[in-house]
């Protein structure tokens, strides 16, 4: 449930959108996630600057595009604590706008900074103003592109293929990213547990780059689980930026927490405004495979042909 599509007429009701600023809504349900829209555009009128919005980007008058990532963090920290979020996504605006008009921060912040303030971020492809905008950023999962982002203190800013070979190799870049994302401490892990043998993990934070940790999914359940991730790989889901949960592969519980895992992520993505994805994908070194898909208002597991002999295999081999 992106926030950011629809595309409404601010004119003649900015000054209603204003009013409703204190109190209005919560952000989770669909008049919340309209009005929040309505008030990123209001804020942006309040600077002479009338945008567009697609996905996380507002794009103004001139082609130039502002990230709205951290509106949606602050809007959502602000909701979540019963605070006036209205007021907040106004402020947010105002630095985007303040930050345009000066240096940005890969113009001011020195260089060894930038690398340790490098992380991954995890983009829906259909969130993309144009696909040529994600061509120096690869696929994490299908659909969904890594990109490097810089945790600066005026908010985060992804890269651009030019912003990558002003700082450094993009190879190096993004080694350096996923090993800071690993420096970061685990802000909530959860073991999600049932009598019928479903068994997940959940890892949650107020971070952006939380989905992120898919980058190293394999040591990732290592750390959690203190296993290695054996050669089925793991199922996973990232129903948003700010919530990962894995099942690692090891036996005949694949079979409860996979529906358990699946009902989950459809649940949590409902739940946000900003969500990323319903769906459940299976991690291989190397490959990410989409196991649903959404039909006819349903969403349906989609058995890939590897996955199938994966199932097969657990049903033949004895005490697994």
């Amino acid at each position: 449930m992106a926030p950011f599509h629809v595309e409404e007429m601010v004119d003649g009701i900015a000054g209603e959108v204003r009013a409703h600023r204190a109190g209005g809504p919560g952000l989770t349900t669909a008049e919340g996630v309209r009005l929040l829209r309505l008030l990123v555009r209001a804020a942006f009128d309040d600077h002479g600057l009338p945008v567009t919005v697609a996905g996380d980007v507002a794009t103004d008058g001139q082609g130039r595009q502002y990230s709205l990532l951290t509106v949606l963090e602050a809007a959502r920290a602000a909701d979540l604590a019963g605070e006036d979020w209205g007021a907040v996504v106004a402020a947010e605006v105002a630095e985007l706008v303040r930050e345009l008009t000066g240096p940005s921060a890969l113009e001011r912040l020195p260089a060894e900074e930038l690398l340790g303030r490098l992380h991954p971020l995890v983009v829906d492809a259909a969130t993309l103003p144009f696909p040529e905008a994600a061509a120096h950023a690869p696929f994490v999962a299908p659909g969904f592109h890594e990109f490097l982002a810089v945790d600066a203190p005026q908010g985060t800013r992804t890269l651009s293929r030019a912003d990558e070979e002003r700082l450094g190799d993009p190879v190096a870049l993004r080694f350096q990213a996923r090993n800071n994302l690993r420096g970061l401490l685990i802000e909530r892990h959860e073991v999600v547990r049932d009598q019928d043998g479903t068994r997940f993990d959940v890892v949650s934070g107020s971070s952006v780059f939380t989905a992120g940790r898919m980058t190293y999914l394999d040591d990732l359940v290592d750390e959690l689980t203190g296993l290695p991730l054996g050669p089925e790989g793991a199922v996973f889901a990232f129903p948003s930026r700010y919530q990962l949960a894995f099942h690692a592969i090891r036996g005949r519980s694949l079979y409860p927490s996979l529906a358990a895992l699946a009902r989950w992520a459809r649940t949590r993505y409902a739940e946000v405004p900003d969500g990323l994805s319903p769906h459940l994908h299976w991690w291989l070194p190397g490959e990410v495979i989409r196991l649903t898909d959404y039909q006819d208002g349903e969403y349906v597991l989609r058995i890939a042909h590897e996955f199938k002999a994966v199932l097969e295999g657990l049903e033949a081999t004895p005490g697994r």
